[in-house]
């Protein structure tokens, strides 16, 4: 007899470390390079698998704030450890680690002040990390939300629009907020089951897209590249960065390590490493 899954807890996961965050990463549209990645939640179930939370909406906003502070925790350690083992940046651009913001924690500033803690504590640059958040459920509190945006972005941390434009305030939001990225859903790449009709005018309506984010005067990111046939139809198109399974799944931190990009000096002191030479700095 096949056995239930049990449901998700939230006070089990943390305390039984049956919670982590793997990173699909983003990729550079002109160079094809890793410039970041998506921190995704993931849950160990009872056969040992991970898979996505079950249900997390479901999570009252208590819950949502502890989750904030766990979350916050462990990023503070992968860019720790992003910094000690390949650097912030590769050729000059920062390797942005994102974060998702819940619509149940924007009634107070709470999750802005603790991510500015966190970011003070962990002394990794504040371009480094990036937040990005999805509304599917209206507009609450326009006031605190703005002011905890601002909070944010004084510091320099990038905020970031996801799924645009699914929900019916993607565009109010867009209006309303200024915006560093924004990140076009996954239902308008074209899929399998498209006729060939579709995949142009999906073509188009990106097209059209990109050109509004452009003159919002945001970054703009494609989702659910999947393929190479995807990668090859929409490589023309005006966008910033790629993000799908054709550049990475979502991983573990130790494998999404082996793809950052090295800067200078990360370079020089794992050559000087393998040598058994001290690290140099370059001059």
């Amino acid at each position: 007899m096949k056995m239930l899954k049990k449901t998700f807890s939230l006070q089990d996961a943390i305390q039984n470390k049956r919670l982590a965050l793997f990173y699909q990463p983003r990729v550079s549209a002109e160079t094809l390079k890793p410039t970041g990645a998506e921190a995704l939640l993931r849950w160990q179930e009872d056969e040992g698998q991970w898979s996505s939370v079950p249900d997390l909406h479901r999570l009252s906003c208590d819950e949502f704030a502890e989750l904030w502070k766990w979350k916050l925790g462990q990023v503070k350690e992968a860019l720790n450890l992003i910094r000690e083992q390949c650097g912030y940046y590769s050729q000059g651009v920062p390797f942005v680690v994102s974060l998702n913001l819940s619509h149940k924690q924007l009634h107070s500033y709470e999750w802005a002040t603790r991510l500015l803690r966190m970011l003070a504590e962990s002394d990794a640059p504040n371009e480094c990390l990036e937040i990005e958040l999805t509304e599917h459920h209206g507009l609450r509190d326009l006031i605190v939300e703005e002011s905890s945006f601002e909070m944010a972005r004084e510091a320099g941390v990038c905020l970031t629009l996801d799924d645009f434009p699914e929900g019916g305030q993607s565009f109010l939001r867009l209006a309303q907020f200024k915006f560093d990225k924004v990140k076009i859903d996954r239902s308008l790449v074209p899929t399998a089951a498209d006729s060939a009709k579709v995949w142009l005018t999906k073509k188009e309506l990106l097209r059209g897209l990109l050109a509004i984010i452009d003159r919002m005067g945001a970054s703009s990111v494609i989702e659910g590249i999947e393929n190479e046939l995807h990668y090859k139809f929409l490589s023309g198109l005006p966008v910033h960065e790629w993000q799908g399974y054709y550049w990475g799944k979502a991983m573990p931190l130790a494998e999404l390590l082996l793809m950052v990009p090295l800067n200078e000096v990360s370079a020089n002191s794992r050559r000087a490493e393998r040598v058994g030479l001290e690290p140099r700095m370059p001059q």
